[in-house]
């Protein structure tokens, strides 16, 4: 369907289309702070004088060789999250984005975090990194057990938390991070002055996070992020016309997570306007975002 070759200083790669047939292309370059490729499109030897080519769909399409990824390369989207994916968003902004997306990291005075690995909350000490997560209770949320108790140094987590909370923790292991932080239980809802005390620093703890999970997708914390344990993504659509596959990665993730409850509520937008790092996930995909790169699966 096409012929493919390479200059001796892998600086050019050509292709050869037949009329009418269907080509995907990858745009984005190999290597992380690389330049953007350069695309030259000529036709030639049209068999049809009356064939019309109108234009190349960058959006949706992508032809891969030998193995090739980088940071934005557009894929068909999995059923489950792609963790190396993310890893490698997150790796490309810590190490080429340069101050635009540094920050220094201060401890924020009586702050504590769910060490994900042992499920306790613990007091958070200078030099640790964290994540925190962004997400909606639900209109339906009624304070129970240990909620009611509150959640302080020592506590440990039920094994029956909230699919959304459950999921983000693992999302925080499988990204290399250990402490997270969530404000229903990072927060001690029966000690007032503890909780007014959080609540004012709030910006503080987004801004000083190492990046923001966010869960844009269901209207409670019970939905769970889609395609990471058991919460299914919205399938994709995929047609078969003889020996050529359609497909359809679904709508753009950037305006689902729009039409989200989460971002239809002020005190989740704002969290999300002070997080230097953005992972998003949507009925369909993930969305990354920091200050310099918007990329999606």
């Amino acid at each position: 369907m096409y012929q493919f070759d390479e200059d001796k200083e892998n600086r050019f790669r050509t292709y050869s289309i037949r009329p009418s047939s269907v080509q995907r292309s990858q745009w984005a370059p190999n290597v992380p702070n690389d330049h953007d490729d350069s695309i030259l499109v000529y036709l030639s030897d049209v068999d049809s004088p009356r064939a019309v080519y109108s234009s190349i769909d960058t959006t949706s399409c992508r032809l891969a060789w030998g193995g090739l990824r980088g940071p934005c390369c557009a894929e068909i989207v999995a059923d489950v999250w792609d963790c190396n994916k993310a890893r490698l968003w997150l790796e490309t902004c810590a190490s080429c984005h340069g101050d635009v997306c540094k920050q220094n990291t201060m401890m924020v005075a009586g702050m504590n975090l769910i060490d994900c690995e042992n499920m306790v909350i613990v007091k958070a000490e200078e030099g640790l990194c964290w994540v925190a997560l962004s997400y909606v209770w639900g209109a339906d949320y009624q304070p129970s057990g240990s909620d009611l108790l509150g959640y302080r140094e020592g506590s440990k987590l039920s094994a029956t938390v909230p699919t959304t909370i459950r999921d983000a923790v693992h999302v925080t292991l499988q990204l290399g991070y250990r402490y997270l932080w969530i404000d229903e239980y990072c927060i001690d809802q029966s000690d007032e002055t503890h909780r007014k005390e959080q609540i004012e620093k709030m910006d503080q703890i987004y801004q000083g996070a190492s990046l923001t999970i966010v869960a844009a997708a269901g209207t409670d914390k019970a939905y769970g992020l889609p395609g990471v344990l058991t919460t299914r993504r919205k399938g994709r659509k995929v047609a078969r016309i003889d020996d050529v596959i359609l497909f359809s990665n679904g709508p753009d993730p950037c305006k689902v997570a729009e039409r989200s409850k989460w971002f239809t509520r002020a005190w989740t937008f704002q969290e999300s306007l002070l997080s230097r790092r953005l992972l998003v996930f949507t009925d369909y995909q993930m969305i990354f975002q920091c200050s310099t790169t918007s990329t999606k699966e």
